[in-house]
């Protein structure tokens, strides 16, 4: 759940919960014409109030073949 604060806006709780807005709408029973009062508490779905980031793939940087010239003599 989300406790909304003054200044809060539905995209912004979406963004702070990494629920989407179709979530917000959907689990609390607004609109986009919904108001929402700080103090208020919102269903985010089950999503934690402060989203875990998406692990990074790391991938190893391709290898460059060596290339040497040799001189005669």
């Amino acid at each position: 759940s989300y406790t909304v604060v003054s200044g809060d806006t539905l995209y912004g709780i979406s963004r702070k919960t990494g629920a989407s807005l179709t979530t917000l709408y959907n689990e609390n029973g607004l609109s986009s014409a919904s108001i929402i009062y700080p103090g208020q508490v919102l269903n985010v779905g089950g999503q934690a109030s402060t989203p875990t980031p998406a692990p990074v793939e790391t991938k190893p940087a391709p290898s460059t073949p060596v290339v040497e010239s040799v001189s005669a003599g």
